[in-house]
């Protein structure tokens, strides 16, 4: 805690600088929240750089036709569930509806005669 006893922090007058919720005058805390708000907005800054690079230079994401396979296929050449062997894919599309005018001899309604 920035108690009196334990700062080692003094003001021009060589009195010690303590935290303000001890009585001092708020320097420390100013300090560190200007430190604070300087390393946040150093991460954001070099974030950005890394990830814009990335982005324009097309390595930010995989191709579609990958992701689609999934990633543990196309990179690594196997699945990573293998007691699961084809989990249900986000993007796989579902097979259209049968149109009812249209069935086929193989399929028989119920109750109906043979033929």
């Amino acid at each position: 805690f920035a108690t009196k006893e334990y700062t080692f922090v003094t003001d021009d007058d060589g009195n010690k600088e303590y935290g303000i919720f001890y009585g001092g005058s708020g320097l420390l805390l100013g300090t560190q929240l200007a430190a604070a708000t300087i390393m946040i907005l150093w991460d954001i800054v070099m974030s950005l750089l890394l990830f814009m690079g990335l982005h324009y230079s097309g390595m930010f994401r995989v191709g579609i036709d990958m992701e689609l396979v999934g990633l543990d296929k196309s990179k690594h050449g196997g699945d990573a569930y293998p007691d699961n062997p084809e989990p249900p894919h986000r993007y796989k599309v579902s097979p259209e509806p049968e149109n009812s005018a249209s069935s086929s001899p193989s399929k028989k309604k119920k109750n109906q005669p043979a033929s």
